[in-house]
């Protein structure tokens, strides 16, 4: 990625002394969400983890270049401040087959193995604490349980670095004083970085009903999304008068790659690392500018990014013991998330 936003900066600036450039800086408010599933080789889905992105504040920087009917844009965009407090990530698991389910604690702390025997149902397991001698009472998932709700957690949800790069090629197949049109073509970078600290857990035994498990609100799983999307699109402005203009644009993708990593922090050594292919990307902004005089111009606009869920995965994942292994299609992955912004715009 950096080569490539190298090769288009030294691109530009090679022709800087025959057109016209101009910079532009916004600051962006950012919401939406990440979504991180998790299923069985058999296809089931097991867990989906929905991190969210809330009134997050960005600065984006373009500088655009033209050269007769071309123009070159290059852009990035960062959020102003680290580990800022984005609502709660809610984690959903389900049940599978039997054979790929851990038993689920539902009472703890029981003095006797007697006492135990007595509370527990046909079927649970009976284990005993190395530390503190008492005894915990498991439920073991059956078939009839599988693809209904096995835990839920809420827990709070932190942003650490959001982070863009973009660079694009146009070409203007017509240009007036009031409309222009350009189809274009890319390459686009995303990374988002968050954190969440452990909250309570609700435990569903069937038969038994919701176990509360409490939360110490420790730091407890990390979560790490990067997209690379080389991209068409069009570009497309109107001028009613002389002061205004309204610009829209979209570009997609079919082509794109995508890697994740997430580690909980609980388990050790415990790590998944996930990387996609044949990512589908969209792109859309709508933007109303006002000049305020020849070189300057005030702006406003609205854009939408949305990385669609992929499940084409290959996986490595670390255990808590430290064993590593290779699957393919047990992870999926997804980001979209919407921006208003404010801004200004400088030609020289």
């Amino acid at each position: 990625m950096k080569k490539i936003l190298f090769i288009g900066c030294f691109g530009i600036s090679s022709v800087i002394y025959a057109g016209e450039g101009k910079i532009s800086a916004d600051i962006q408010m950012m919401n939406g969400k990440a979504g991180e599933y998790v299923y069985q080789t058999n296809g089931d889905k097991v867990s989906y983890l929905d991190w969210k992105i809330k009134n997050i504040p960005i600065l984006k920087l373009d500088y655009d270049y033209t050269l007769n009917d071309w123009e070159f844009s290059i852009s990035g965009k960062k959020n102003i401040s680290n580990h800022y407090r984005s609502a709660y990530m809610k984690d959903y698991d389900w049940f599978s087959t039997p054979d790929t389910e851990e038993k689920i604690p539902y009472l703890n702390k029981i003095a006797t193995e007697e006492e135990a025997r007595k509370k527990a149902k046909e079927g649970d397991v009976i284990e005993k604490d190395k530390e503190d001698g008492t005894y915990t009472i498991y439920y073991v998932p059956k078939d009839k349980d599988r693809g209904s709700m096995s835990n839920f957690s809420k827990n709070k949800n932190y942003v650490k670095n959001i982070m863009g790069m973009d660079f694009s090629v146009k070409y203007y197949l017509k240009r007036t004083e009031n409309f222009s049109f350009a189809p274009l073509f890319g390459i686009n970078y995303d990374k988002y970085d968050f954190y969440a600290l452990s909250g309570n857990q609700l435990n569903y035994v069937p038969g038994i009903g919701a176990v509360l498990l409490p939360g110490d609100n420790q730091k407890s799983i990390t979560y790490k999304q990067r997209f690379i999307s080389p991209y068409i699109g069009i570009k497309v402005s109107y001028h009613p008068n002389a002061d205004w203009e309204i610009a829209w644009g979209i570009n997609g993708s079919f082509w794109g790659k995508a890697k994740a990593v997430d580690r909980h922090l609980e388990r050790e050594s415990m790590k998944t690392i996930e990387r996609y292919k044949n990512m589908k990307y969209l792109f859309s902004n709508l933007m109303l500018k006002y000049d305020w005089n020849e070189d300057l111009s005030l702006k406003a606009g609205v854009e939408i990014v949305k990385h669609f869920k992929n499940r084409k995965s290959t996986v490595v994942s670390t255990s808590d013991e430290g064993e590593v292994s290779t699957e393919k299609n047990i992870a999926g992955v997804k980001n979209q998330n919407i921006s208003y912004s404010l801004g200004f715009e400088y030609k020289f």
